[in-house]
């Protein structure tokens, strides 16, 4: 019987070990927007809300370099009047792979031309528990389909006013496809969150 009570004990501590680690690990991932706080309180000045990303692949850093890291347009298009976009860079200095998260911005199924992109260029995920649009590639200046030159992910994120906003996390650099997937993209779309 003693023994039988050694290996219950022995159990239960080994399960609660477990616990801890698990604790430990999940309260480990940081969860903070990755924008410093003045530039979210100059986008909060100008939409009412600031998102970031609190999720970004190795290597990547917000990138002070460019116009310090962010970039704001006014926006000819009625319903967007001003549009933000945060760069971040693999190496935080202005290196040749960036990811760019732009809002608020809409999913075009048309270029200017007309032209929509291939069916195989498209596909669909579930970002923030809906559908999101990732399109592989962008058209040539010779009207070619150049599926390594660009990735785009569109999807929609819900700020304090409960509008839905669209969102565009987009790639810039040479040959894309090499360092970052469609699953990173939507891993990092996930990680959208609205700036306190």
């Amino acid at each position: 019987m003693p023994q039988m009570r050694k290996s219950k004990v022995a159990r239960l501590i080994i399960a609660f070990f477990i616990v801890l680690s698990v604790t430990l690990l999940v309260s480990g991932c940081d969860q903070t927007p990755i924008l410093p706080s003045d530039r979210a309180r100059e986008i909060k000045a100008e939409l009412g809300y600031a998102l970031a990303s609190t999720y970004l692949p190795d290597g990547f850093k917000f990138d002070e370099g460019m116009d310090g890291g962010t970039r704001y347009f006014n926006v000819s298009e009625e319903d967007i009047p001003f549009r933000v976009t945060i760069m971040y860079s693999s190496d935080g200095s202005g290196g040749n792979q960036f990811l760019g998260l732009i809002y608020p911005a809409k999913y075009q199924e048309l270029d200017l031309l007309g032209r929509a992109p291939p069916e195989d260029a498209v596909s669909e995920f579930n970002v923030q528990g809906e559908t999101a649009y990732f399109v592989r590639g962008s058209w040539s200046s010779d009207a070619l389909w150049n599926y390594d030159t660009v990735m785009s992910l569109y999807f929609r994120v819900t700020v304090p006013t409960g509008e839905t906003v669209g969102v565009m996390l987009t790639t810039a650099g040479v040959n894309p496809t090499k360092w970052i997937s469609a699953k990173e993209m939507v891993k990092v779309g996930e990680s959208v969150q609205v700036v306190e």
